[in-house]
């Protein structure tokens, strides 16, 4: 749609076609920055912002005709929402924020209903840990709605292409099926993968096994400064990519 919108206003060329994901690895950057900034620190988002800015293929999917950038963009949008509603429970208005955001992005970005499931176990983990139980009805209500979004744009778009041979065969040694006699590689490449955003600087994976081992050690003084639901918040998106490909 966003595609269809610029080259109806500004033609069919090689610029128009790269504007929106040019776009989206610009707010990308900021996103990055503002959702470290407010979790960590200024000097941590500084290096998260030098570390996106300087990733091959953020970079790479930012001047390519893919949703992969838009993806991440939408992703990091949703945790930063999340993120800034954990520390205000009680604050409608960032419901409301998580609601339409939650929206947008099912919208905008097909993996976003695994982003929102991963930010719905960190919230739900806050209102247990808090005491407020009751705000479990609100996000029973948000699960609803983004999944009846997703649901939605499912049968009208993706579900004939998701059915399509081609798409099968093509994502067949993707996809992580337990009983299969090669998960152990497929999960070892899957991490791979996951880890390569941010190291494949021009080409080099071979730094992948560092970087997720500091994403790991990350993730737990995350749990140990900030509590356990902020390292929901974080890992949970990965965990339901994981669990998605595994089903």
């Amino acid at each position: 749609w966003a595609e269809r919108l610029v080259t109806t206003v500004a033609g069919v060329s090689e610029f128009t076609l790269r504007v929106v994901p040019l776009m989206a690895g610009i707010g990308l950057l900021w996103a990055v920055y503002r959702l470290a900034d407010s979790l960590l620190g200024r000097v941590q988002a500084i290096l998260a912002l030098a570390l996106s800015a300087s990733s091959y293929p953020l970079i790479r999917y930012s001047l390519e005709v893919k949703p992969y950038i838009v993806d991440s963009l939408v992703a990091a949008l949703l945790v930063w929402i999340a993120s800034r509603l954990m520390d205000d429970l009680e604050n409608p208005r960032r419901w409301a924020g998580l609601a339409l955001g939650g929206s947008a992005g099912v919208l905008l970005s097909s993996p976003a209903l695994l982003v929102v499931a991963g930010l719905g176990a960190g919230l739900a983990a806050s209102a247990f840990l808090s005491g407020r139980r009751y705000l479990l009805r609100r996000l029973a209500l948000l699960a609803l709605l983004w999944g009846s979004i997703f649901y939605s744009t499912y049968v009208l778009w993706y579900a004939p292409n998701a059915g399509a041979p081609y798409m099968r065969e093509f994502w067949s040694q993707s996809l992580l099926g337990p009983p299969s006699s090669d998960f152990g590689a497929r999960l070892w490449s899957g991490l791979a993968e996951l880890s390569c955003t941010l190291t494949c600087w021009r080409g080099a994976v071979e730094l992948w096994p560092v970087l997720l081992l500091a994403m790991v050690i990350g993730v737990v003084s995350i749990w140990r400064q900030r509590g356990p639901q902020y390292a929901i918040l974080l890992i949970g998106p990965v965990v339901a990519t994981f669990g998605a490909s595994m089903l």
